[in-house]
């Protein structure tokens, strides 16, 4: 059985290879840095769930998680180290989306993950 693909959208390369670390063995995990090729990895790889950071260079994480839903069936976890509640709000406002702050413990993530996972793939 092949692992579900998940996508990490973070201009953060630690952090990324932290995820990755963290994900890649229950997961297919695939990386971007860069808040403009995220369309084309999205519509590449079909991600079950993208990990996105809400605060990147060249744009903004809320406006790219719509975009991104629009383009895919993704649930999406925004990850932002702004834990306002405000934003929180905003961002699980949107339709298949969570919210998780940074600094986050790596079990939670593991956690947060497989459960968006198993919604997602969870009949209605």
């Amino acid at each position: 059985m092949s692992k579900p693909p998940i996508l990490i959208i973070d201009d953060d390369p630690d952090l990324c290879e932290l995820i990755e670390d963290a994900l890649g063995n229950t997961y297919d995990v695939r990386l971007c840095h860069a808040i403009h090729d995220a369309p084309g990895l999205t519509h590449q790889h079909q991600p079950v769930l993208i990990i996105l950071d809400i605060n990147m260079p060249g744009g903004n994480g809320l406006q790219l998680s719509q975009h991104l839903r629009d383009i895919s069936q993704a649930t999406v976890l925004l990850i932002s180290g702004d834990d306002s509640a405000d934003l929180q709000q905003a961002a699980t406002q949107q339709p298949r989306t969570a919210f998780l702050a940074k600094p986050f413990a790596i079990q939670r993530l593991r956690d947060t993950t497989a459960a968006l996972i198993h919604d997602a793939s969870s009949p209605p």
